[in-house]
């Protein structure tokens, strides 16, 4: 009986073992003459660990080939080239690469070209996108405080597109004293704090082997410049200790007398209780007012951080007046106007200043922030408590000694009323 054969299939040609020999000039050159049109060919050098000489389809190139810590390494170190070919220095460079694959400084060549891309895309970045970027990176900035950024980047450029890289002290110092004489030395400094903060961020982006040395807004304001700035006075408008009572009596009075068309009048209340920015009080909603404390939301503060303050006894009875006028409201200090809270108390600020202060005396929202804490000083107020009372940042929040005071924020809380009402007969 015959069967018909089925002849087996020819197994796929395995590819030839890697060459292994001591690396020479010559010794390459004649294992490169007796491969000649193969494909795929790895030869080894005996003598150093990791260096090969690849052959992939025409060309030949030495590679670092190892196995470092469990992962197989593999990196081009250079073309090959008979008449120049130096295996000492190839060994060098494969001993360099294995030191840094173990302790992991080597950065690969594909991430080293994904850098090299990166860089000419910060270098040609102008600084309305660095501001976007900034955004980006901070998204517990404010869109005001975005707005500003802009708006300070816009006076330093006058509307062109200035990249980043041509940013120079020289170019800041211009600006400055252009916007010096053209607005003025406040509106210069806020620009110049604009791009400062947006530079750096910019900066941060590079590799650390590539990253601009110098802020240049730090550069253009340095100790041999200092002397061509020119020195902004901070803004010292607080209340005065005899100011306190006769204008906070001033503000209670209408807030009773306006009824329920008496919000501005209530929220200037409520700013010189707290210390807080206009927005962070302005906007409160009943959602965020507890028992005992109430709640800045982090987006409406402007560190980005929440602020959950003590809610003192006068405090309380502006919250239980409003309340009452408005029980259907959402908002703690709606507009008698429209659906939203109230917008702008200045006006009914300034109706109290032209009462009970001097002629032309007149205080703002921020004002009412400084006189807070102003007051808290001379209470006696340790500055951290002032700062976690009033949202600023505090370096250390996590110390046991920050700690322990936020627990005591009622008491100092209670504390600072009491100073800012010393005097009140409402």
């Amino acid at each position: 009986m015959t069967g018909k054969v089925i002849p087996l299939p020819t197994p796929a040609a395995k590819p030839a073992p890697a060459r292994k020999f001591p690396f020479t000039a010559t010794a390459i050159k004649k294992a490169v003459a007796e491969v000649g049109d193969e494909k795929g060919v790895t030869l080894r050098d005996s003598v150093c660990s990791g260096l090969t000489l690849r052959k992939a389809a025409r060309a030949w190139s030495f590679t670092f080939e190892r196995k470092v810590r469990g992962v197989v390494r593999r990196e081009v170190i250079a073309a090959y080239d008979a008449t120049t070919v130096n295996v000492a220095l190839m060994r060098e460079k494969a001993q360099e690469l294995t030191v840094g694959f173990l302790h992991g400084e080597h950065v690969p060549a594909r991430q080293k070209r994904a850098e090299l891309a990166e860089n000419d895309k910060l270098g040609a970045m102008t600084l309305d996108q660095a501001i976007d970027m900034h955004a980006k990176i901070n998204p517990h900035l404010r869109e005001k405080t975005v707005a500003s950024y802009r708006y300070g980047a816009g006076l330093i450029t006058q509307g062109k597109a200035l990249r980043m890289s041509d940013l120079t002290p020289d170019v800041v110092r211009t600006a400055y004293h252009r916007l010096v004489e053209s607005h003025s030395p406040a509106t210069a400094a806020q620009a110049l704090r604009s791009v400062k903060a947006v530079w750096q961020t910019w900066a941060g982006e590079h590799p650390e082997d590539r990253a601009p040395t110098r802020n240049p807004v730090v550069a253009a304001v340095s100790a041999k410049r200092r002397g061509q700035m020119v020195k902004v006075v901070p803004r010292e408008n607080a209340l005065e200790p005899h100011e306190r009572a006769p204008w906070f009596d001033a503000v209670i009075a209408h807030m009773h007398g306006a009824g329920p068309t008496g919000g501005a009048y209530a929220v200037a209340a409520a700013l010189f209780l707290t210390g807080c920015r206009l927005r962070e009080v302005a906007d409160l909603t009943w959602t965020e007012v507890g028992a005992d404390s109430f709640t800045v939301p982090a987006h409406r503060m402007k560190g980005g951080v929440a602020l959950t303050k003590p809610i003192t006894e006068r405090l309380r009875a502006i919250f239980d007046h409003q309340r009452c006028l408005h029980p259907d409201s959402a908002y703690v200090f709606p507009s008698f106007r429209g659906d939203g809270p109230v917008v702008d108390p200045r006006k009914a600020m300034w109706t109290c200043c032209d009462e009970v202060l001097d002629e032309g005396r007149r205080v703002g929202p921020h004002d009412l922030r400084r006189t807070f804490v102003a007051t808290a000083t001379v209470a006696g107020v340790p500055e951290v408590v002032i700062k976690l009372l009033v949202g600023h940042a505090v370096a250390d929040i996590t110390s046991n000694y920050a700690l322990s005071l936020k627990g005591q924020l009622p008491q100092f809380a209670a504390k600072v009323e009491a100073e800012l009402l010393r005097g009140v007969t409402a």
